[in-house]
């Protein structure tokens, strides 16, 4: 499954499931998807919270929405949405000195202990799924995936799930995805949260390294 961004963004964004293309993200595949998760952190300058909701099929169908605009402003919070179409079920409140909290479940979860390990470049933060099995995702310097840790009779790990970033920022046709591999249709949400978590993370270090010399 490709989850198809309707902007390069991953705090205020909308996610439209496609079926899995032989060829990656494209103009044409966006128009064709289906919106699925709806994603929205309220505020211009700062960002204390990410709402994170799924789309009901109805609400996806409804062409005043624009769920598929590329255009920040066109996505609003959720009780904007008349007609509840749009469901929250998880949200992440990040803190500048401390650890990111998510509200998922009924539950409040300090993220730095649910995901542990590093956010330097390279790197990997490791959780348990909701299935008991270990997964991770890995920080890359241009993109994230995601990986079953120690499948294989050899101690190998196997790809989850893979980012792929917008490639080229002046064509409309290298639009951003998320590819989710059959394993983990199981827990789409939690990948999902964790995407929003580990990207943004990932993007915020890109930021600050060091130009090259």
């Amino acid at each position: 499954m490709e989850l198809h961004l309707s902007r390069d963004s991953t705090t205020t964004v909308v996610l439209s499931c496609a079926p899995k293309q032989a060829a990656t993200g494209s103009a044409n595949t966006l128009v064709e998807a289906t919106p699925l998760y709806h994603i929205y952190s309220p505020g211009t300058f700062t960002r204390r919270t990410t709402f994170i909701s799924r789309i009901d099929p109805t609400s996806a169908l409804k062409l005043e929405h624009k769920f598929k605009s590329s255009d920040k402003k066109d996505i609003k919070e959720r009780a904007a949405y008349l007609d509840g179409g749009v469901e929250e079920f998880a949200r992440i409140h990040w803190h500048t000195l401390s650890s990111a909290k998510l509200v998922y479940n009924m539950q409040i979860i300090d993220l730095d202990r649910f995901m542990t390990g590093s956010d330097l470049i390279g790197s990997a933060r490791m959780f348990t799924g909701p299935d008991g099995l270990s997964y991770s995702w890995h920080l890359g310097q241009m993109m994230s995936h995601l990986t079953l840790n120690a499948t294989g009779s050899d101690g190998s790990s196997k790809e989850v799930a893979k980012f792929y970033p917008q490639t080229n920022l002046r064509s409309s046709n290298a639009k951003p995805y998320l590819d989710v591999h059959p394993e983990g249709l199981h827990m789409l949400d939690l990948i999902v949260i964790t995407w929003v978590y580990i990207e943004t993370r990932r993007r915020e270090l890109e930021k600050r390294r060091p130009a090259p010399i």
